[in-house]
């Protein structure tokens, strides 16, 4: 069982609301992780069918970019393909939030709609999302899930340098 999951961080609302220092803090605690913990159970009906819509709308419009002559109708069916794709893949994240055995077949239909054929299967991401979420980790330079915002130097000053004797 993934240890990053929603599980986890209603057990740590519970140990802050337990340690939180006014009692109106402490109630605003309890009500906010009584909450986590109702919207952390995924409702199977609304995953699946949201899957299958994205899905068919993104290999619908995929199909229809790849069969239809050039036009305004192939640039749209490109937007709503490379949108629909998008989206599919920003399942995996709910992926490594799910508890196994929770959503059954879930996981692989996934994988078998987006992240095989677009080169990001799941295992590529739950332990660099678990990493993610550990409280040595998150927000820090070695947080895997952000890129710095500063530049390498190294790499400005070879790009300097291609741009100037190119």
């Amino acid at each position: 069982m993934p240890k990053g999951n929603c599980a986890q961080a209603n057990e740590a609302m519970t140990v802050v609301t337990n340690e939180s220092g006014s009692e109106e803090d402490r109630a605003l605690l309890a009500v906010a992780a009584r909450a986590a913990r109702e919207f952390s159970e995924p409702n199977p009906t609304i995953y699946w069918s949201d899957l299958l819509i994205t899905a068919a709308t993104s290999y619908g419009a995929l199909i229809g970019l790849l069969v239809l002559p050039p036009s305004l109708w192939t640039g749209v069916a490109a937007l709503v393909s490379a949108f629909g794709f998008y989206r599919g893949l920003s399942f995996i994240h709910e992926l490594s939030h799910v508890r196994p055995g929770r959503l059954l077949g879930f996981r692989t239909a996934w994988n078998v709609l987006f992240g095989i054929p677009l080169l990001v299967p799941s295992f590529l991401y739950d332990e660099v999302h678990l990493i993610h979420h550990s409280k040595l980790s998150y927000g820090t330079a070695a947080d895997p899930e952000y890129l710095p915002i500063e530049p390498d130097p190294k790499v400005v000053e070879q790009y300097q340098h291609v741009m100037i004797h190119a």
